[in-house]
């Protein structure tokens, strides 16, 4: 098997400039308010939902059991 030789470096990741609305959900409240004011301050964007044809959006359903 090969060794590796040295260190790798990989470039740290940025901040996150795009939203999906579903990714919102996830949030605490504080980091929620945050995101959404920074939103609507121009300094992130929210990415479209995903929609089909006659203007209906598509919803996913949570994979609870009922």
């Amino acid at each position: 098997m090969r060794r590796i030789r040295g260190a790798q470096d990989y470039a740290e990741p940025g901040l996150k400039e795009c939203w999906h609305p579903y990714g919102l959900q996830m949030l605490q409240p504080e980091q929620f308010t945050h995101v959404v004011n920074s939103i609507l301050r121009g300094q992130n964007r929210l990415l479209p939902l995903p929609s089909l044809p006659g203007g209906r959006l598509i919803v996913y359903e949570p994979l609870l059991p009922r």
